[in-house]
């Protein structure tokens, strides 16, 4: 497996970590952020090759987020897996609405986040016209 980089951005410090370690584990590197701006902050100094992001954080939420990255050229192309507990068909579609490419239910499989970052990553390379 190529060594994917992976941004977290969940205000659930617990959660974060669970899926750090997961991913770390998994031969990724992997950075957190709790909030709206400390993701922006971290994306304005390195481009992850997937975005993990929950929904409910603080201020802005993680929908009104995707939407503004996906309206950035920096940003854009990178792939956003939304990671929530919220489980309702209109909240998925609402999710891929935003801009996401991934709806992930809470609780997650761990062996299912790995693939799901693997596939997205490599889905990311691909429209970039980047090495998988």
């Amino acid at each position: 497996m190529t060594v994917r980089t992976v941004l977290v951005v969940d205000d659930n410090r617990i959660n974060a970590k669970l899926l750090r370690l997961t991913l770390e584990a998994h031969g990724c590197l992997v950075r957190v952020a709790h909030d709206a701006p400390g993701a922006r902050a971290a994306l304005a100094a390195w481009t992850p090759d997937v975005l993990l992001l929950h929904v409910p954080l603080p201020g802005e939420d993680g929908l009104a987020l995707t939407r503004i990255l996906r309206a950035e050229p920096a940003t854009r192309e990178i792939p956003i897996a939304i990671v929530t507990a919220y489980a309702s068909a209109a909240d998925e579609e609402r999710a891929y609405a935003a801009g996401a490419d991934a709806y992930v239910r809470k609780p997650i499989d761990t062996r299912e986040i790995v693939r799901l970052v693997e596939t997205l990553a490599a889905e990311g390379a691909a429209v970039r016209g980047t090495d998988a």
